[in-house]
């Protein structure tokens, strides 16, 4: 994992260079440098309009209970979208608007959830179920009774009430 975002902060930074050289080459310094700011502002404009639909169908699917998974997604997409329209960059620019396309972002979406069902499948092959009797205990409960407890549980039989338990009727 540390692999691969060391070369993505390398990779990233040198594909955006080699952009901007050669856009800068064909449309000249000002043009290039209007040409980011440009895809900044409508970027930031097409994030502000699709997030508030993204909170209006939120707020709808929490007002019906249903789980608001795709919701979730897309206001993800749209946070990394912002973040790589506003990092300057013909590269970024280009995924942050793929990641203002709604399709996209459902096939993102229903990769994420294979990939989390698997994954809750497989740590539940794994997982423990015990069938055995769960005694709840405070550390009080140990430590102050267990000095008086263990000589009285020795004495206990098995189908004998014990006179030092705290559920004892009296």
């Amino acid at each position: 994992m540390a692999f691969i975002l060391l070369a993505i902060f390398i990779l990233i930074p040198i594909i955006e260079i080699a952009f901007i050289i050669e856009v800068g080459g064909f449309l000249g310094f000002w043009m290039t440098i209007g040409l980011i700011l440009l895809t900044a502002v409508i970027g930031s404009y097409l994030i502000r309009l699709q997030g508030i639909g993204v909170i209006r169908r939120l707020q709808n699917q929490l007002g019906r209970q249903e789980p608001p998974v795709q919701e979730i997604v897309d206001g993800a997409a749209l946070v990394l979208a912002g973040i790589m329209l506003l990092t300057p960059g013909f590269f970024t620019d280009m995924v942050g608007f793929l990641l203002l396309i709604p399709p996209l972002r459902q096939i993102l979406g229903r990769a994420i959830k294979m990939k989390m069902s698997s994954f809750n499948a497989a740590s539940d092959k794994g997982s423990y179920h015990s069938k055995d009797t769960i005694i709840d205990l405070e550390a009080e409960d140990i430590t102050e009774k267990s000095n008086n407890m263990t000589e009285a549980a020795l004495n206990i039989k098995e189908n004998e009430k014990n006179p030092n338990s705290p559920w004892h009727d009296g």
